[in-house]
């Protein structure tokens, strides 16, 4: 294989990263020997996003699945984070050197991997499975691993994570981010490549009628008057308690570094457990947006809403037994499943690569 047919396949196998509703806010230059990764803050400017933080998370999945895909195609990396002190923007140089390609078991997991919202079987993780994961998360020492295997804390973090459902569809913002980032056809999903392609979310059929009904604002604000939101949440508890375990990131600081390393560790671990053959769906959202609160930029909250997202940290930071000078980045399921209706697209590679060589 020529070395740019290596590097088109390097690239695309780092761009099989997971980001928040499937932004992809990466930006590729190529520049020699080296791979030049910038964060596009446009991609996601949501609540979601506080201080581009869910975007250094993407970028630290998109830097561990370049590092193992780069093992595979023959490639050493040195990889710098933030090189330029003056550009936050600027998340990444990577130096490529060839090498002799090795045996990397998790490269055949890049293009495989996918979120997976289906029902979760109520079956225990078995000793292989969770000795793979959590020695899987040992190679990062900048960030650990909890895993969370008890039923009682799997069902305490599902009912606080609903937040997350409750505050989406009764913030006027929130419901607008959401619904106008869905791609309802197949055709919309190829022509826009973004967003939360509507079979990943795995609705049954009145569910995609109730909504497509509930994406008007004052049908929804109407709906939730009767219950709406309470019941969308009270659902989410039911599917995201039926798991296997849930997994806590944890960081040591909240530099954008941290969030780039915890987005390293998440999806080590997410190739790890679709290896083998586990199902994975983040759920963090509520998380994401309990730093606004606790930074002090609740303004865009209601107060029952802020108290909901204090309550959301507070039960995380307790389920993966967080000190006090540590945070917890990132939340996800894991469990046994049948495969995802549906996998979201990705840019065209042109969309995302510059060549300055």
């Amino acid at each position: 294989m020529a070395l740019e047919g290596k590097i088109k396949e390097l690239i695309t196998a780092a761009t099989s990263a997971p980001s928040g509703e499937n932004c992809q806010p990466w930006q590729v230059s190529i520049e020699g020997s080296d791979l030049l990764l910038f964060n596009v803050p446009d991609r996601d400017d949501s609540l979601y996003n506080f201080r581009q933080r869910g975007s250094f998370v993407a970028h630290g999945a998109f830097l561990e699945n370049l590092a193992i895909a780069a093992r595979a195609l023959g490639f050493s990396t040195a990889i710098q984070l933030f090189p330029d002190v003056e550009n936050e923007n600027f998340v990444a140089k990577i130096r490529l050197e060839t090498t002799t390609p090795v045996d990397e078991p998790l490269y055949t997991a890049l293009l495989a991997r996918s979120t997976n919202r289906k029902p979760y079987r109520n079956e225990a993780l078995t000793e292989e499975e969770r000795s793979a994961l959590t020695a899987s998360a040992r190679s990062n020492h900048s960030c650990r691993l909890a895993l969370i295997e008890k039923k009682e804390d799997i069902d305490a973090w599902a009912s606080a994570a609903s937040a997350n459902e409750r505050i989406m569809f009764e913030h006027r913002g929130l419901h607008h981010f959401f619904f106008s980032h869905i791609n309802w056809t197949d055709a919309e999903e190829e022509e826009r490549r973004r967003g939360f392609y509507v079979k990943t979310l795995e609705l049954k059929p009145p569910q995609v009628i109730g909504m497509k009904i509930a994406r008007r604002w004052g049908i929804a604000s109407f709906l939730n008057r009767l219950g709406f939101s309470r019941q969308v949440a009270a659902d989410n508890i039911k599917s995201n308690s039926a798991a296997a375990a849930v997994a806590g990131v944890v960081i040591k600081g909240e530099r954008p570094e941290d969030f780039v390393e915890a987005g390293r560790m998440t999806e080590r671990v997410w190739l790890t457990a679709t290896h083998l053959g586990l199902s994975v769906q983040p759920i963090t959202g509520a998380l994401f947006l309990a730093q606004h609160v606790r930074e002090g930029d609740a303004a865009d909250f209601s107060t029952a809403h802020a108290t909901l997202l204090r309550e959301v940290e507070r039960t995380a930071e307790s389920l993966c037994t967080a000190v006090s000078s540590e945070h917890v980045a990132m939340m996800f399921r894991i469990g046994h499943a049948d495969p995802p209706s549906g996998r979201s697209s990705r840019l065209h590679l042109t969309d995302v690569v510059s060549s300055n060589s």
